[in-house]
């Protein structure tokens, strides 16, 4: 049998490949507080250093997935109070360096881009100004350097399908690192790419 989570992953895929939308009468989930409120947690507190303290940690931010994604390492859904977020995380030698999550795959564009626009808003009141930001027909970009971690966000404004290649949904995409081991992470991916 296939885990709740695991099925409604897997049709918001095929549902996103077909170009269904899925947002459809659903809310918007989490509240753009709700997600400013959590970084702004996570940022100003000590990253856990093991697996178990990140349990512990996720669990304190309410942050766990209920839910692994399976077919995904690091991966999962089912936060409470965040809807169909997904929710991933990066580790660098069992700790964690950075972690984020996937919103609104498949709702509607001008609600997409409506709730990511109150996001950037609403984090440069919080943050400061963004250190790089953009938006294009293809979405908004922005980018916070602040003294410890990194913040990314990006709206994607999604994309119809073109020749092979399937729709691309809007959706929100949130990363936050720990800046000394999210690079050292992609600094050791990059030598094991070279050494190939």
């Amino acid at each position: 049998m296939v885990p709740e989570g695991e099925t409604s992953y897997a049709r918001r895929m095929d549902d996103n490949r077909a170009g269904r939308p899925t947002g459809e009468g659903r809310p918007m989930m989490p509240a753009v507080d709700t997600v400013v409120r959590t970084i702004t947690d996570l940022v100003g507190d000590m990253w856990p250093r093991t697996e178990g303290e990140r349990v512990a940690w996720f669990r304190l931010h309410r942050i766990e997935p209920a839910v692994e994604i399976t077919a995904l390492r690091h991966w999962g859904t089912g936060v409470p109070g965040w809807g169909e977020a997904q929710t991933f995380w990066q580790l660098y030698r069992g700790r964690l360096a950075g972690l984020g999550w996937m919103l609104f795959d498949g709702y509607e564009r001008d609600l997409v881009m409506a709730w990511g626009r109150a996001a950037a808003d609403r984090l440069t009141a919080t943050l400061g100004k963004p250190a790089e930001s953009a938006e294009t027909c293809e979405g908004i970009r922005a980018e916070w350097r602040l003294r410890a971690h990194r913040l990314y966000v990006y709206v994607h404004s999604g994309r119809p399908a073109l020749g092979d290649t399937p729709p691309a949904p809007p959706l929100v995409q949130i990363h936050l690192d720990l800046t000394v081991l999210a690079e050292a992470r992609a600094q050791a991916a990059r030598a094991r790419h070279f050494l190939r």
